[in-house]
């Protein structure tokens, strides 16, 4: 009996393994079939493309407070504006080759590259600039990036940004001014029980024996 059903699950697992195979064997195939089309494809128009167009006025200028990361990702966010980018990031390399061509593979893999790096940049830009207190171009630059990207998280990264409580820099801490007890101990009035033994009027004996006398 037992012999019997370890026969049976052994035939089982030969036959999945085959048909796996078969199937890894063909997947394979098709792939570099696929490959292999692509490098023959002819090259396409690629300027007709929907490349990105930055909106400059949401790009905030930088300010002498801000920090060195801050000024350098702003900086890389300037010198992206005048590159060509593009969101290809729902297709493969092989559908971009198939596309447009081989010839056209790499300048549309950089434009790409070049625009993924922008997202990151607007989203680290976005928290360093919440991070200052900037709240208002915080929010501005990473609401601007998930309309760009359609990414869900950014949105929900400048909803958070607007929801955050105000962040007391170091400066206004020591702008705080605290009641300066010291003083205030120095202003008590104290009564000067001194002057207060010398208004004491005793009664002049001589002048009362003068009248008596008379």
């Amino acid at each position: 009996m037992f012999l019997g059903l370890f026969l049976i699950f052994l035939l089982w697992f030969t036959y999945e393994r085959i048909k796996a195979d078969r199937h890894s064997s063909y997947s394979n195939e098709e792939f570099w079939e696929r490959e292999r089309r692509a490098s023959f494809t002819p090259s396409a128009r690629i300027d007709n493309l929907p490349y990105i167009t930055l909106d400059e006025s949401v790009i905030p200028s930088s300010s002498p407070a801000d920090t060195d990361e801050l000024k350098s990702v702003l900086e890389e966010i300037r010198s992206l504006k005048d590159t060509q980018m593009i969101d290809l990031s729902e297709m493969t390399n092989t559908e971009l080759k198939l596309k447009y061509g081989t010839a056209n593979f790499t300048a549309l893999s950089e434009a790409d590259q070049r625009f993924a790096l922008l997202i990151t940049d607007f989203e680290k830009a976005g928290e360093l600039l919440a991070a200052a207190g900037r709240t208002d171009e915080a929010y501005a630059l990473v609401r601007y990036a998930a309309d760009l990207s359609g990414y869900g998280r950014l949105r929900a990264k400048a909803e958070e940004i607007l929801t955050c409580p105000a962040i007391t820099t170091d400066a206004e801490a020591d702008a705080v001014i605290e009641p300066d007890t010291d003083a205030e101990a120095d202003l008590v009035i104290e009564p000067d029980t001194d002057t207060d033994s010398d208004l004491v009027i005793e009664p002049d004996t001589d002048t009362d024996s003068g009248s008596e006398a008379q």
